[in-house]
């Protein structure tokens, strides 16, 4: 795996000017829009760079040499997992330092403890998005799983009007639900959290070992 780990990280870095513009972005949006967005933006963008790495093992048969090598398909895929998640965590870290600076020098009266609050939300949703790019780069490769990606947010976003609306007209208690939902305390939700990011992340593992498995190359 420190193989497949190597030849990564040497193919990001042939891509050092597209790190270096999302950084110098990560900088202006930080200092320019405050809160957390820049989290978000920028833990993304590291994480779409490091899922990228799987369109170069496609291009030109690669798959048919790296399968030559003393490395099975499942830990192919648990390499990519790996760098993913690392290059999230690290982005994550840097966007967060860049938010602390930028409350600190402007001053904006929002408690550093507050601030990592809010981006430690973010990083459970920067890893469900990762276990939805991996398993559909690898199943429609790099130009159809744009147009995937898009058609699930997009039905992701049709649903959630949907279910809102659907509320609306049956009238349903949401007033009770809400008062058993505080009763709720932080450690169990941070727990829950938990335990449905590594789920997600599990399956998702499962479901790109399955697909490649059946690749043919």
């Amino acid at each position: 795996m420190a193989g497949l780990f190597d030849k990564d990280l040497k193919i990001l870095l042939q891509r050092k000017q597209a790190i270096v513009l999302f950084l110098a972005i990560a900088v202006v949006l930080g200092f320019s829009t405050g809160g957390t967005f820049v989290v978000g933006y920028t833990a993304i963008c590291f994480l779409m760079l490091s899922v990228g790495t799987i369109s170069y093992d496609e291009f030109d048969n690669g798959y048919s040499f790296l399968m030559t090598l003393p490395i099975t398909r499942r830990t192919y895929i648990l390499e990519k997992y790996l760098l993913s998640g690392v290059c999230g965590i690290v982005a994550w870290i840097v966007s967060v330092v860049i938010c602390v600076c930028e409350n600190y020098v402007r001053q904006n009266g929002v408690a550093t403890g507050d601030l990592l609050v809010e981006a430690a939300i973010i990083l459970p949703v920067v890893f469900l998005v990762m276990c939805m790019m991996i398993p559909v780069q690898i199943k429609y490769g790099a130009e159809k799983s744009r147009v995937v990606l898009v058609a699930v947010m997009g039905i992701a976003v049709v649903g959630g009007i949907g279910i809102k609306k659907s509320v609306e007209l049956l009238d349903l208690p949401l007033d009770a639900l809400m008062e058993k939902l505080q009763t709720i305390t932080d450690v169990q939700i941070l727990v829950g959290v938990v335990v449905f990011t590594i789920a997600a992340i599990l399956l998702s593992f499962a479901i790109s070992v399955r697909i490649m498995n059946h690749k043919e190359f």
